[in-house]
């Protein structure tokens, strides 16, 4: 019998913790890669499927890489996205601001677009949009 309490009782309190879950908002997953200096250009290019959303940003030295454009809380009608990008591991030169731009692209999809006028991309200094 004592048993058959625990179980019930573990049962009950995944239940609770489902529920909790899906009340709650998410939580952002945290990126260690540092947000690009400067956002120089931002681009929504048509696609058969939805859009291509470009972006330039400017590191303050040469050799960041792996950039991404990824996703954070944004107004309705609106989809936010940081521009962070990997720091080089050797010290890099700074040079001409042409030589430290880094370019992103992500996909959107048409049901991912529904409802929104507003690309927004963001960096350390800057942020730029783009209306639809």
């Amino acid at each position: 019998m004592a048993a058959l309490l625990v179980v019930a009782t573990a049962a009950c309190e995944r239940e609770a913790d489902r529920q909790r879950l899906a009340t709650e908002p998410q939580a952002v997953a945290i990126d260690p890669r540092p947000l690009i200096a400067e956002i120089v250009s931002v681009a929504a290019e048509p696609a058969p499927s939805g859009v291509i959303l470009r972006a330039t940003g400017r590191a303050p030295v040469q050799g960041y890489y792996q950039g991404a454009l990824l996703p954070v809380p944004s107004a309705p009608g609106s989809l936010t996205f940081q521009f962070r990008a990997a720091q080089p591991t050797e010290a890099g030169r700074v040079s001409t601001p042409r030589s430290r731009e880094v370019t992103v692209a992500l996909a959107l999809d048409t049901e991912e677009l529904a409802g929104i006028s507003e690309l927004r991309v963001s960096g350390a200094t800057n942020a730029l949009a783009v209306r639809r």
